[in-house]
């Protein structure tokens, strides 16, 4: 079976923008999932992120675009939050003291049973006590 990982937003936002100092590794990754050689949960909370950004620009197709990518390739799962997700994720702000959308992102890749959790978050590797926090290039090239 194919690695699953969670992707955070930031990863997606790096691909968006060419000029991102981490466009290349981001772009890499995508294209193996694109590719169907690893699969990919996206949590609803990133999907409303990476919404945010193309209505600031007033980019509605952008949007359209992203969500009609996200959910017509199969290797790319959106996840909802479910009372479940919710709930482990107060546990995790409790315990970790991270901001609670990081805490919904990494409950959600626990409950769907991620491998790792992709994203540029350092903050974010205050969660390597409940699952693997990488960059896009530690997955690349494991």
């Amino acid at each position: 079976m194919a690695m699953r990982i969670l992707l955070d937003t930031n990863v997606f936002v790096a691909v968006k923008n060419k000029a991102e100092p981490f466009y290349t590794e981001s772009s890499n990754l995508l294209e193996i999932i694109d590719n169907g050689k690893m699969e990919c949960i996206v949590p609803s909370l990133v999907v409303a992120e990476l919404c945010t950004g193309y209505y600031q620009e007033d980019d509605e197709e952008g949007a359209e675009e992203l969500l009609a990518a996200l959910l017509t390739t199969p290797t790319y799962k959106i996840i909802p939050m479910d009372h479940n997700i919710a709930c482990k994720a107060g546990k995790i702000r409790a315990r970790l003291g991270i901001k609670l959308p990081d805490a919904i992102v990494v409950a959600t890749a626990i409950t769907n049973k991620a491998t790792a959790i992709v994203t540029y978050d350092e903050e974010m590797k205050r969660a390597e006590k409940y699952i693997a926090v990488k960059t896009p290039k530690e997955i690349i090239t494991r």
